[in-house]
């Protein structure tokens, strides 16, 4: 849905341009980057499911927080948006899923580095996490990409 933008102040236009409500990404956050943003890093299992319909409305899903890998939460179960109105721009997991995930934000509130075309996270399967095409544990995740210098 295409829209003009503008904003009048004193009968002046300043700003005008293209929108485009629930725009996808141009580009992608390198891991790196992503990583170097995320105010917490963490294995979580979702406690919830995604609401449906959000009608306009920001929504969020529950997560509970099994290990940091970066930063601290200082909650057991944490709020992570899934919805930005009516555009699914942050965390989308199935209630009983796992994954590693990267946020920003704290306390009650959290939000997914894909919000801002980063990486959002990695599911976990069989205990392995399946980043840049390689399989690995979780610990094996941490030392490569969290505690090591990235390039």
């Amino acid at each position: 849905m295409k829209a003009w933008i503008g904003w009048v102040a004193g009968g002046a236009l300043l700003a005008a341009g293209t929108a485009w409500a629930c725009q996808p990404c141009q580009e992608r956050l390198p891991l790196a980057d992503s990583i170097a943003r995320a105010d917490l890093i963490a294995v979580v299992e979702a406690t919830s499911n995604v609401p449906d319909n959000p009608q306009g409305e920001d929504k969020y899903i529950t997560v509970a927080v099994e290990r940091s890998l970066k930063g601290k939460s200082g909650s057991k179960t944490i709020s992570v948006r899934s919805w930005h109105g009516m555009c699914p721009y942050g965390l989308f997991m199935t209630k009983g899923s796992r994954a590693v995930v990267l946020l920003t934000g704290s306390g009650s509130g959290y939000e997914s580095l894909s919000a801002v075309c980063g990486a959002g996270g990695f599911g976990i399967s069989d205990g392995k996490v399946t980043v840049e095409g390689e399989a690995l544990t979780v610990d094996a995740f941490a030392t490569k990409y969290i505690t090591s210098p990235q390039p």
